[in-house]
């Protein structure tokens, strides 16, 4: 006997309304059932796939920071990905024609936001203690 369809695997299986019933799951399931999207059902530690160490937690991340490299590395990356951010936001601004005074107000304001998330990434970094 071949059982009754019901109206979502009708509505699935027409390829006009797949990708609609996609996205509509796709809300769905965060909202209404987070154990099914955030939940995993094997405990074990991840490992790496390409050398097999554990993945990177908070430990991992202590240690790497008493090598004063990776804390370059970090403040590096801070202010790289501040100026890029920062640029990106400026860019969007730039394709509206503005008044100077608004175009200085804007500048302003993303030189200030940029200075002040800068100097609390180098504040975040800084206050890692060195472990002997």
């Amino acid at each position: 006997m071949s059982e009754e369809k019901t109206a979502i695997q009708k509505l699935y299986e027409d390829p006009k309304s797949k990708n609609f019933v996609n996205h509509l799951i796709g809300a769905y399931l965060p909202i209404n059932k987070p154990t099914k999207v955030w939940e995993f059902e094997d405990k074990k530690p991840h490992k790496c796939n390409v050398c097999g160490h554990d993945l990177i937690d908070l430990g991992t991340v202590l240690g790497r920071m008493q090598y004063s490299w990776y804390r370059i590395i970090d403040l590096t990356f801070i202010v790289l990905a501040m100026y890029h951010g920062l640029n990106g936001i400026w860019n969007i601004f730039r394709d509206y024609k503005m008044k100077p005074w608004l175009k200085y107000s804007v500048i302003s304001a993303l030189v200030i936001f940029g200075i002040a998330f800068t100097a609390w990434g180098f504040n975040i970094i800084f206050s890692i203690p060195y472990i002997n």
